[in-house]
């Protein structure tokens, strides 16, 4: 892996493309899942909401390089199905 091979730039630029790619997901999203999208922009450390401008939130690159993220609350929670009566 890359970060077992210490190649620090290989790895930042990986997790940076992973982190890009999880914002326009965010972004494409949002008028179907707006608090899912919300969620997972917010945890991206971005600010306004996701598809706000598409001219500046679909070009690569959008994300500052540095910005830290956050875990974000459960997405989807898992639903607990009572079994049926026999």
């Amino acid at each position: 892996t890359l970060a077992k091979a210490g190649d620090d730039a290989a790895l930042d630029a990986t997790l940076y493309d992973l982190c890009e790619g999880i914002r326009w997901i965010a972004a494409l999203v949002y008028p179907f899942m707006p608090s899912t999208a919300e969620a997972v922009w917010k945890a991206l450390g971005q600010t306004g909401t996701p598809g706000e401008t598409w001219e500046r939130t679909l070009r690569w690159g959008g994300l500052q390089a540095g910005t830290r993220t956050t875990m974000p609350s459960v997405l989807f929670p898992r639903v607990e199905n009572e079994p049926a009566p026999a």
